[in-house]
């Protein structure tokens, strides 16, 4: 059935199509919004995720040609961090709060960014604390940062599903 469920995607297209145990996507990554400025990635003190881990986090992104300045560990009298306030140009990472829905994630990220020119104004990473340190987490996050949807590939770093994810960059390219 999975072999000929693949015949009949290879002959008509469509956007995605998921199974039990399959996941097949046949278009390619959007990015929605960018950033014009460089971003800077400001690490609060209570983030669940260490210098080491976010570096190379952004380290992945800048290999694909996205220019991210270097990461800041904020320190724990950093005004941002203690009122849950992200600048302009930044790009904010933090423990998880009360709003955020454990159910479903892992990590969270929201972006804002101007409505007519889709270009990203600041951006807002909250991780759960047991998954900080987890692999492909912070850098499929730090992709929702730079304006990447959610693709359902399997083995794709933007794949939704945690477990379903991995390194695969294809069309992330700058």
């Amino acid at each position: 059935m999975k072999y000929f469920l693949s015949f009949l995607l290879w002959y008509y297209p469509v956007a995605d199509v998921s199974t039990k145990d399959i996941a097949i996507v046949l278009t390619k990554p959007v990015q929605v919004t960018q950033w014009e400025l460089e971003p800077t990635v400001i690490v609060c003190p209570d983030a669940p995720v260490s210098e080491q881990r976010t570096k190379q986090a952004v380290e992945f992104w800048r290999k694909l040609g996205y220019k991210i300045r270097p990461v800041v560990m904020a320190g724990k009298d950093d005004i941002g961090c203690r009122q849950d306030m992200v600048l302009t140009g930044e790009i904010l990472i933090t423990l998880t709060g009360q709003d955020f829905n454990m159910s479903e994630h892992l990590a969270s990220t929201r972006t804002w960014y101007h409505r007519d020119t889709r270009e990203i104004l600041k951006a807002k990473i909250q991780v759960m604390g047991q998954w900080g340190n987890s692999e492909r987490l912070l850098e499929h996050e730090l992709g929702h940062a730079l304006g990447w949807r959610d693709y359902s590939q399997t083995n794709h770093i933007m794949h939704p599903v945690w477990y379903h994810g991995g390194y695969n960059t294809k069309g992330l390219k700058k």
